[in-house]
């Protein structure tokens, strides 16, 4: 078990040092707006300072709504993650990814005043980062394993309902 949660946590670290210095890269080469152009118009980096949640859902509550928020769902993931069974294999990678991507994302509020540095702009989806990439794809295969250990389940009760009657 101990392997496996070093696993995971290496996983979530790996996460923010790549959030971060992706972000570094992007506030030091390029100045507020400006876009440059990986494939046409549609395609490219694009530097914001996003004050709302992942892909700029805007919220109430600021700055300290946000930090206080993001520590305690950090938190909760990190003492989920070292319980966690050691057959959990994909709910392990799930939880290290939204962990990695939600301090990823912790981090800059915290530097930069409440806000997030946002860089990867596709056609007309908000502008993201890694961090929120992360956090998606932990999302995701959340809702993947759910979704089959449901049906898992389902599939179960049925046969256990139909050797009884």
């Amino acid at each position: 078990m101990i392997v496996k949660n070093l696993t995971a946590l290496s996983a979530t670290f790996l996460i923010i040092i790549v959030d971060q210095l992706s972000k570094y890269f992007i506030k030091t080469n390029l100045q507020l707006n400006e876009f440059v152009s990986i494939i046409g118009k549609y395609v490219g980096f694009r530097f914001i300072q996003n004050p709302g949640m992942a892909f700029g859902i805007q919220i109430g509550g600021g700055r300290t709504f946000f930090i206080i928020f993001t520590s305690i769902a950090s938190l909760l993931i990190f003492i989920f993650l070292l319980r966690l069974k050691d057959d959990h294999y994909w709910t392990r990678i799930a939880l290290a990814s939204i962990l990695g991507g939600a301090v990823g994302n912790l981090i800059d509020r915290i530097v930069y005043d409440g806000k997030v540095v946002d860089f990867i702009e596709i056609g007309p989806w908000p502008i993201f980062n890694f961090a929120d990439v992360a956090v998606t794809f932990g999302m995701i295969i959340l809702i993947i394993i759910v979704f089959f250990e449901k049906k898992e389940d389902d599939e179960q009760q049925e046969q256990n309902f139909e050797v009884r009657y």
